[in-house]
C-alpha cells in the first residue's frame, strides 16, 4: 500500500514536471485542488496502519466495544472519500469543464488532466464512489450488529431478572410485571417512532434513487451532446457515478430501510402480543389476590375469635387462680399488710400478663393475615431507645415502681411518709404512688422522685402516749390506774383484735414546768396506733378525774406588793 501512494505521488509529481510549459493552462483554483486530493489520498492510505485490529488491547475488549472502535475507524475513512468526492466534483471536473469551454486548443492536454480522475484510475471519481459503497454498507452493517448485540444483552436481563423472579410473591410478581409492561411500553413508543422515521427514510430513499436515476439520464444526455472528448469524458464519469451510487449503495440502503421496516413492524407486533399477554396474567394475579385475600379474611377473623377467647381465657384463669391464692391468703395468719401488698403486686402482674398476652394475640392475628409485623418490632425497639434515651425519667420512674412492689415496701391502704407528705396509699402503679393526706389532698408521686420512705402501718404499730400530771400526784397510783386501764381495754373483745399487747406505763418520761410526763406505750395491729391513743386518753381522763388526780394545765399567779 505505501508503495502504491508513493508511486502515486511520484506519478503526480512527473506529471507536472513534464506538463510545466503548459502549468499556465490550470488555474490555482485546480491545482490547489489536485494537492489537497493528494493529501487526503495519502491519509486515507496511512489510516490502514491505525486500525483498531492493530491497536494493543483490542481483543480484551468485550464485542460491542469492539465493533464500536470498528465504526469510528470507517466513519473517518468514510469522511476522507466524502472530501475527496467532493473536491472532484465540485472543483476539478467544473474547472476542467470550464478551461475546455476557454481554451479549445488546448483540449488534448486537459483530457489528459482529467483521464487521471476518470474511469479507473486510483484517484477516479469511480473509485471514489467504489470506496464510499463499501464503507458506507460496512458502517451500517456494524451499527446494525451493534444494536442486535444490545438487544439481545438486554433480552438476557429480562430473562435473568425473570429467572431470579420465580420464588417472589404474588404482589412482587404483580409489580415485577408492572414493571416489564411499563418497560415494554417504552419500548414500543421507541419502536413506533423508529418505524415511522424508516418509513420517512424509504421515502426519501425512494426519491433520492430515482433523483440519481434521473441525473445519471440527464449525463447520459450530455456526454451525447457533449462538444469535445474532456466533456464527454466528465458527463460519461458523472452518469456512471450516479449509476453505481444507485446500484451499489441506494438502492443496498433502501433494501435495508424495508428489511427494517419489516422487523420493526413484527417488533411492534411482538411487544404489544407482550403487553396483552402481561394485562392477562396482571387479571389473573389480581384475581388469585382477591381469593386469597377473602381466604385470609376468613381465616383471620376466625383467628381473631380463636385469640379473642385464647386471651379471655388465660386472664379469667389467671384472675382466678391469683384470687384462689389471695382467698387462702386472707384464711392465713399473714399480716393484714402484707395482704395488701400480695393484693396490690397481684393486681401489677395481672396487668402485665394482659398486656403480654394482647400483644401476643395482635402479632398472631397479624402473622395470620400475612401482614409483616417485624417493623413494628423494629419501630418498637427504636421507640425504646428513644424512649430510654430521651425520657430517662420515666424509666427511672418505672425501675423504681418494680422495685417498691417486689420488695413489699408499701402496699394500698398503708399510712406512709414519703418526702414529707404523709397520707394514705390509694393507688400504685410502676410509674407513681397516689397517696391521700390527713385533710383530703391527692399527693401524686413519681416513683423515682422517691427519696425517704416511712411506712406508718408497716406489718405492726405501737402507740406512744404522753401523759402530763400534777406534781401532786402519787406515782404508784398514777402507773396502777393507767396499768389497770390498759389491761380492761386489751380484754375487751373489740379491742383484743386490734392490739397485739395491753398498753402499760413505762414510768416518768419527764418533768414539765406545770406537770410530771409519763410514757404509755402499746403495741397494736397495724393502722390502730391513732385510735388506741385516742381510746387511752379517754379512759385515762375519766379516771384520773375519779381518783382525783390532776392533769394541770399552764397558769399565771399575778402578786401584788403593797408600798409601805
Amino acid at each position: 500500500m505505501k508503495k502504491r501512494l508513493i508511486l502515486i505521488i511520484v506519478f503526480i509529481i512527473l506529471s507536472g514536471l513534464l506538463s510545466a510549459q503548459n502549468n499556465n493552462i490550470l488555474s490555482k483554483k485546480f491545482l490547489k485542488a489536485e494537492k489537497e486530493l493528494a493529501d487526503i489520498y495519502a491519509q486515507y492510505n496511512a489510516l490502514d496502519d491505525f486500525s483498531p485490529e492493530k491497536m494493543p488491547g483490542f481483543k480484551e475488549l468485550d464485542k460491542i466495544n469492539q465493533l464500536v472502535e470498528k465504526v469510528d475507524f470507517n466513519k473517518r475513512k468514510f469522511n476522507l472519500l466524502i472530501k475527496q468526492y467532493n473536491i472532484l466534483e465540485d472543483i476539478i471536473f467544473p474547472e476542467a469543464l470550464k478551461l475546455s469551454n476557454e481554451k479549445p486548443s488546448k483540449i488534448q492536454f486537459i483530457y489528459e488532466k482529467i483521464k487521471n480522475y476518470t474511469d479507473n484510475a486510483p484517484l477516479s471519481i469511480l473509485s471514489v464512489q467504489k470506496r464510499i459503497n463499501g464503507i458506507g454498507l460496512l458502517i451500517e452493517r456494524l451499527e446494525n450488529e451493534i444494536n442486535r448485540y444490545k438487544a439481545l444483552s438486554r433480552k438476557k436481563d429480562l430473562m435473568k431478572e425473570k429467572a431470579e423472579s420465580k420464588g417472589e410473591t404474588l404482589s412482587e410478581k404483580k409489580d415485577s410485571l408492572l414493571s416489564e409492561r411499563e418497560e415494554l411500553k417504552k419500548v414500543l413508543e421507541i419502536e413506533k417512532k423508529n418505524l415511522e422515521d424508516l418509513i420517512k427514510k424509504e421515502k426519501k430513499q425512494v426519491s433520492k434513487i430515482k433523483e440519481k436515476e434521473g441525473e445519471a439520464e440527464e449525463y447520459d444526455k450530455k456526454a451525447k451532446k457533449a462538444k469535445n472528448i474532456v466533456q464527454k469524458k466528465i458527463y460519461k464519469n458523472f452518469a456512471k457515478v450516479r449509476k453505481l451510487r444507485v446500484l451499489g449503495l441506494e438502492i443496498p440502503k433502501l433494501n435495508t430501510i424495508r428489511a427494517f421496516i419489516y422487523l420493526s413492524k413484527n417488533k411492534v407486533e411482538e411487544i404489544n402480543e407482550k403487553i396483552k399477554l402481561i394485562d392477562k396474567e396482571i387479571r389473573l394475579i389480581n384475581k388469585k389476590k382477591r381469593e386469597l385475600l377473602r381466604k385470609k379474611i376468613i381465616r383471620g377473623l376466625i383467628v381473631l375469635f380463636a385469640a379473642l377467647l385464647i386471651v379471655i381465657f388465660l386472664i379469667k384463669l389467671t384472675k382466678n387462680m391469683g384470687n384462689r391464692i389471695l382467698k387462702k391468703l386472707e384464711g392465713s395468719e399473714i399480716s393484714e399488710d402484707r395482704k395488701k401488698r400480695y393484693k396490690t403486686l397481684f393486681s401489677v402482674v395481672l396487668l402485665a400478663i394482659k398486656i403480654s398476652l394482647w400483644v401476643f394475640a395482635i402479632l398472631w392475628v397479624l402473622g395470620e393475615l400475612g401482614l409483616d409485623y417485624k417493623p413494628l418490632l423494629v419501630a418498637a425497639g427504636g421507640l425504646s431507645f428513644a424512649v430510654g434515651f430521651g425520657a430517662q425519667s420515666l424509666v427511672k420512674d418505672i425501675i423504681s415502681g418494680f422495685f417498691i412492689l417486689m420488695e413489699e415496701q408499701l402496699a394500698i391502704g398503708d399510712v406512709v411518709d414519703i418526702n414529707g407528705k404523709v397520707g394514705t396509699v390509694e393507688k400504685i402503679s410502676l410509674r407513681t404512688i397516689s397517696i391521700r393526706a390527713f385533710d383530703g389532698t391527692v399527693h401524686i408521686i413519681p416513683n423515682g422522685s422517691i427519696g425517704n420512705v416511712s411506712n406508718l402501718t408497716y406489718d405492726w404499730a405501737r402507740t406512744v402516749l404522753k401523759v402530763g400530771l400534777s406534781y401532786d400526784a402519787n406515782p404508784e397510783q398514777v402507773e396502777k390506774i393507767i396499768n389497770e386501764t390498759g389491761k380492761e381495754l386489751y380484754e375487751e373483745k373489740e379491742w383484743k383484735r386490734k392490739l397485739l399487747e395491753a398498753p402499760s406505763c413505762l414510768g416518768i418520761d419527764s418533768f414539765g414546768d406545770s406537770a410530771v410526763v409519763y410514757t404509755v406505750i402499746g403495741r397494736v395491729k397495724a393502722g390502730n396506733q391513732w385510735a388506741l391513743a385516742r381510746e387511752m386518753r379517754k379512759r385515762l381522763k375519766e379516771k384520773f378525774e375519779k381518783a382525783g388526780i390532776e392533769i394541770p394545765y399552764p397558769y399565771l399567779n399575778i402578786i401584788t406588793k403593797k408600798e409601805e
